[in-house]
This record gives C-alpha cells, structure tokens and sequence, in this order.
C-alpha cells in the first residue's frame, strides 16, 4: 500500500534541500473528483499531493515539454525534476 505522507513528505525534503527544481504528481481537481497533474515548486503546497485510483495520466510525458521548452530558450537546467510516477510509467 502507497502512504501518501511519505510520498508528500519526500517531496517537501527535495524541494526544501533545493535537490529538485519542481515534483510533478497529482493534486485534487478543481471539480473534486478526480486528480489532476500538479507541478509542485515549493515545500509548502507537497501537502496538495494525492494519490489514489484516479492518478491515471503519465507525468513522465511532462519531462519531454521541459526538454523541449530548455532546448528552445538554450538553458541548462538548474536542478532536476522530480515524478511521482506509477509503475507501468
């Protein structure tokens, strides 16, 4: 069984000790029923973090757009990006 504080905890102790630039993962939507992709940027909003049966989208698609997007402008990342991801990802 997945426990959802340590998956929000991990994800607060990488942003707080700057080992990642943002944690892709799921957050509740704005319709309350299913989770929607959320891109976490600070300690605080990990505690937003979902996951249950409705987290069915594959964030790793999101690491393809940064590439995209850093290629484009010619930046270097400034640290990685953190996913919450599922196994079948």
């Amino acid at each position: 069984m997945i426990n959802l504080q340590d998956i929000r905890d991990t994800a607060r102790d990488l942003l707080t000790k700057n080992e990642v630039r943002a944690v892709i993962g799921f957050r509740r939507g704005s319709r309350g029923m299913a989770a929607e992709p959320a891109f976490i940027t600070t300690p605080e909003e990990a505690d937003e973090l979902v996951w249950d049966p409705t987290c069915v989208h594959n964030l790793s698609l999101y690491l393809v757009e940064d590439r995209k997007f850093l290629a484009h402008n010619k930046a270097a990342p400034k640290a990685p990006i953190a996913i919450i991801a599922k196994g079948c990802d």
